[in-house]
């Protein structure tokens, strides 16, 4: 399915349900604090369609990792790393990341799509 959307099966039926509820809820589940879902938040909006192609793959002490499931979106979010890193330590409203990594992987979508 290829909206924001996702079906959920209950014992009463599918529901659909937008993936920003999905997220809040997983960031619950793990204890995720809310600079971590800002973070992600920000992330997906700032980075728009290419989103889709690269997720926040681990955080730690500043440092950004993401995995980017094609050389060619890599390419991409290489060159534009510095203005992605400025907008986004903007919208946190402090120095949030100091520094980002791309690494070439599978995101989630890529994973579903295989």
């Amino acid at each position: 399915m290829n909206s924001i959307y996702r079906k959920r099966r209950t014992d009463t039926g599918t529901h659909l349900r937008e993936i920003k509820e999905i997220v809040k809820e997983t960031f619950r589940k793990f204890n995720l604090g809310e600079e971590s879902q800002k973070l992600f938040a920000i992330w997906q909006e700032e980075l728009g369609g290419l989103a889709k192609h690269a997720q926040i793959g681990n955080f730690r002490e500043g440092k950004l990792l993401v995995e980017v499931d094609n050389p060619v979106y890599m390419q991409e979010l290489s060159a534009q790393r510095k203005t992605i890193l400025e907008k986004v330590n903007k919208r946190m409203g402090k120095r949030f990341i100091l520094e980002v990594r791309f690494r070439l992987g599978k995101t989630d979508r890529s994973r579903s799509e295989d």
